[in-house]
């Protein structure tokens, strides 16, 4: 099943119309099934916003951008296109795919500097205040377009992320928090855009 699907073309992170029309003789909400898909985001901090098109981050080096959307679901995959402006040379886009609280979440970031390996997309989780990288991809180069895919397989505990469709590795690992949220920031001294998102 599809929880959400996004691609900003409406133009808004909120207050997403719904055109209605007649089917039958009946008043039918035609956009009824896209906005059941396309979810409320919320600026939690800076000025995240629509340009063209695309979930706009302006640069975060200076105060976080940040949005979320409530999820109150356990999905079993998680896929998206994001770049980041191609002159950053420091912080971090990332989407928080799995999010109980600041201390228990499953996230997944591309770093290109606080101490981690240059440009690599990571799986990560966050267990009672303890981080943990899962799983480790190569360097992705920034300004450009990258395709990110998690999938979980509930029954194995297995763990795949999947960037421009090459594997980056597999891990077995059961932590469960509770699903509250899914965010999408930027720390990145230069813009990240996203173009599309979807969660199933």
């Amino acid at each position: 099943m599809v929880y959400i699907i996004d691609d900003w073309d409406d133009g808004l992170l909120s207050g997403r119309p719904v055109a209605l029309t007649v089917i039958n003789g009946s008043l039918f909400a035609k956009g009824e099934f896209l906005k059941a898909k396309r979810p409320e985001w919320t600026v939690n901090s800076g000025s995240p916003s629509v340009v063209n098109g695309n979930l706009h981050l302006p640069d975060g080096s200076v105060t976080l951008q940040e949005a979320q959307t409530n999820l109150g679901v356990v999905p079993t995959a998680w896929e998206f296109k994001a770049m980041v402006e191609s002159t950053a040379t420091s912080g971090h886009t990332y989407t928080t795919i799995w999010y109980q609280d600041a201390s228990n979440l499953w996230a997944v970031s591309k770093f290109i500097a606080d101490g981690f390996t240059v440009n690599t997309a990571r799986l990560r989780k966050l267990q009672g205040g303890s981080g943990t990288n899962v799983i480790v991809g190569t360097k992705q180069n920034v300004g450009a377009w990258h395709t990110c895919k998690v999938i979980r397989d509930p029954s194995s505990a297995t763990w795949e992320l999947i960037i421009n469709n090459v594997s980056q590795g597999t891990a077995v690992d059961g932590f469960s928090p509770a699903t509250n949220y899914i965010q999408i920031g930027n720390t990145y001294n230069g813009y990240a855009e996203w173009e599309y998102y979807i969660v199933y």
